[in-house]
């Protein structure tokens, strides 16, 4: 423990004389130099530690060089006047103990400005590793689809083409068979409705006991009220309602021409008795 205290006495001493100024604004510090250097330093140490503090002002490199040399220089010296089993004296102690925290405080920073720092490397690391495989999983993504290309004689390639002529042409006459079809289909259906409904109403024109108008027995008359009503014989009987055996060709609106619109007459209990 002794051996250690005694190297850390010697870096003091050698700190105090090359910042002389700053260790002298502090107590006891010139008194702790004095005998430290004193007791362990020959005096060409000393001196060469003066003639560093008065070349500290020079910022010429060569110069700085010159006394760094120096001082490697002075190591030898330093080395043979060094005494381990000389005690430390007690007044340096509490140099040796504020140096020894000062390191310690400044190892613990530096550990951990280490730790912090190596840990935001690690952290860009991850980012750029991540960066480059989204960039790779996107080149890949944009970049365009590689077809095979099948080379075909030219004979054959003529004779696709005709045929894909032929196949258009064959498309296109039974889209519009399709299309004459589908009206056909629209105008026999229009015409079955028609027909079924003008049966309808014949047959209620009879079941109602009334006389078709005109005098053509194929011409299917339409008998309708007034409204526009399909006639509905049990209904309109009970209710008095007879078509008169003419019809009013000016009404027509929304039927089609072999429609006739009758007009309708309520005929009550007393008009029919005295009829």
């Amino acid at each position: 423990m002794s051996s250690i205290r005694f190297l850390l006495l010697q870096v003091r001493a050698i700190v105090e004389c090359v910042y002389p100024d700053e260790y002298a604004k502090r107590e006891g510090a010139t008194q702790g130099y004095n005998m430290v250097a004193s007791s362990v330093y020959p005096v060409e140490v000393i001196g060469g530690f003066n003639f560093l503090n008065a070349a500290e002002d020079d910022t010429g490199s060569e110069k700085r060089f010159n006394n760094y040399v120096e001082i490697l220089k002075l190591e030898p010296a330093l080395s043979a006047r060094l005494n381990p089993e000389k005690p430390v004296p007690k007044r340096m102690e509490n140099y040796l103990d504020e140096l020894r925290d000062s390191v310690a405080h400044v190892i613990n920073i530096g550990q951990e400005k280490f730790n912090v720092a190596m840990t935001l490397l690690d952290a860009n690391e991850k980012i750029r590793q991540q960066e480059a495989e989204a960039d790779e999983i996107l080149a890949k993504e944009l970049a365009p689809a590689k077809f095979k290309v099948h080379m075909v004689p030219e004979s054959k390639y003529k004779q696709l083409k005709e045929e894909l002529k032929e196949t258009k042409e064959k498309i296109a006459q039974l889209n519009r068979e399709n299309n004459n079809l589908a009206v056909k289909l629209r105008q026999v259906t229009a015409e079955r409705d028609h027909l079924k409904r003008e049966e309808n109403l014949r047959l209620a024109v009879i079941k109602a006991g009334l006389k078709p108008l005109g005098n053509d027995p194929e011409k299917v008359v339409d008998y309708l009220v007034s409204d526009g009503s399909e006639l509905d014989p049990d209904r309109d009987q009970k209710q008095g309602v007879y078509a008169l055996p003419f019809h009013v060709e000016k009404n027509r609106k929304r039927f089609s021409p072999r429609v006739y619109i009758l007009e309708t007459k309520i005929v009550t209990n007393a008009d029919a008795s005295s009829k």
